[in-house]
């Protein structure tokens, strides 16, 4: 009798783990995640704006990658362009990259509007809810791309641009758009999707670019954080 009864309860133990276990590895519906609002300043042309979405927090630090000055070619009173439509120019000046100075925890970061990151790769769905998504969307991921992101315009005038040879997320750039000079922004009203190296993943709706009077430039975000 004893030994049926050790037998039985292993056979439950045993069942009840299984389902612990199985229960466990069941995906997150994102509809069971509360949603969360950040209304952030855009960070200046020289430095980033580094955002942790578990917690919230964030950083403001200065972009320590290379920088390479260029000054544009003119020729016959023209901007010269390359084969491929861009203008072309010559290096005048470089900056020698800094040390890392990134907070240690950190999902996204936005150098004015452009975003960045941190070991992940986004995609932006046809949904225009955040309430709709059921599960982490599927599709074709995009990672970032070493890009010259613009960071001193103070040469402008004179045919001189300094960029900053760093990286940026040409998907997740899809939340804004502009036109003309001065530009003309226009934001989407797409849901994006970043997934992390982790597994954890978060649901965006870009919300506004600018404070109410058009003067200040923010990043305002709904997102759905959902940890792994």
């Amino acid at each position: 009798m004893k030994l049926k009864s050790i037998i039985a309860f292993g056979c439950l133990a045993v069942l009840t783990f299984s389902s612990c276990s199985k229960d466990d590895n069941t995906p997150v519906n994102p509809q069971n995640v509360n949603s969360k609002r950040l209304t952030l300043n855009a960070s200046p042309r020289d430095s980033w704006l580094y955002v942790n979405l578990e917690t919230g927090d964030t950083v403001t630090a200065k972009d320590v990658n290379e920088w390479e000055y260029h000054e544009f070619i003119i020729e016959n009173g023209k901007y010269k362009k390359k084969p491929d439509g861009t203008l072309d120019y010559k290096v005048i000046k470089t900056i020698p990259a800094g040390k890392p100075n990134a907070p240690k925890t950190w999902h996204l970061a936005f150098h004015v509007y452009d975003a960045l990151i941190n070991n992940g790769e986004a995609l932006m769905t046809n949904e225009t809810e955040l309430s709709k998504l059921t599960e982490m969307p599927k599709g074709n991921y995009v990672a970032n791309k070493q890009l010259f992101i613009p960071v001193d315009m103070s040469g402008m005038q004179n045919g001189v641009m300094g960029y900053s040879k760093g990286f940026s997320n040409l998907e997740l750039n899809k939340w804004i758009s502009s036109k003309g000079m001065p530009p003309k922004y226009t934001m989407s009203d797409k849901v994006f999707s970043v997934r992390f190296k982790d597994g954890s993943y978060a649901l965006i709706k870009f919300k506004d670019y600018a404070d109410k009077k058009g003067k200040k430039k923010l990043v305002d975000f709904e997102y759905k954080f959902v940890k792994k």
